[in-house]
């Protein structure tokens, strides 16, 4: 239990729990009152909490990270609930864009592809070999980009077709990316197959 509970995870277990105040006040910004005063004071309030949660938790997805291997604390709880954690934060902020129709389903189902997709293939690697798929570069920048991209949009008002137009395009370098990323894995995947590389871990997606 204290393994599980040092530095490190607390900020990954810290992380799962402010998505609930997260979503809340995201879905109340974007689902509030039709009101213009609710629009302009209420709904603005709550985005800007929203936005303000978020980058807390992108914060200490940074430093959960950081802290576990300068501290040599890196446990299997960490590196099983850091990706969750990262999949809820993103998954949760991209659901509710979707639902508000200012970002379009092909892209999403482009990113969330790409989650089953890695996963999958970690799987069998593991179960094949006993082998762990290193962690990409690509599938870092994907992350960042994809967070930067989030809040981003997060900080534009609701125009319908602009907003749906531009949101795409901020959007498009974590697509991007992920796509690439996936390539990557899929390379490192078929390497590991076949006996070419040594077993390495996993620091990140």
């Amino acid at each position: 239990m204290m393994e599980k509970m040092n530095r490190a995870n607390q900020l990954t277990i810290l992380r799962i729990i402010l998505i609930v105040p997260f979503l809340l006040f995201l879905w109340l910004s974007y689902f509030g009152g039709s009101d213009i005063t609710y629009i302009l004071v209420v709904k603005a309030t709550f985005r800007i909490i929203a936005l303000a949660i978020f980058a807390i938790a992108v914060i200490t997805d940074y430093y959960d990270g950081k802290i576990a291997r300068e501290t040599n604390t890196v446990t299997d709880f960490g590196k099983l609930m850091d990706p969750i954690a990262d999949k809820l934060l993103t998954f949760t902020f991209l659901l509710v864009l979707l639902q508000a129709g200012v970002i379009s389903l092909l892209l999403v189902l482009i990113l969330l592809f790409r989650e089953f997709f890695i996963t999958a293939i970690r799987a069998l690697v593991s179960n094949k070999t006993s082998k762990i798929i290193p962690a990409s570069k690509y599938g870092k920048y994907k992350t960042i980009a994809l967070y930067v991209g989030l809040f981003i949009i997060g900080l534009i008002p609701v125009f319908p077709y602009i907003t749906y137009m531009l949101n795409s395009i901020i959007l498009l370098p974590a697509v991007v990316l992920s796509i690439i990323s996936a390539i990557s894995y899929t390379k490192t995947a078929i390497s590991l197959l076949e006996g070419e590389n040594e077993e390495i871990e996993i620091e990140g997606e």
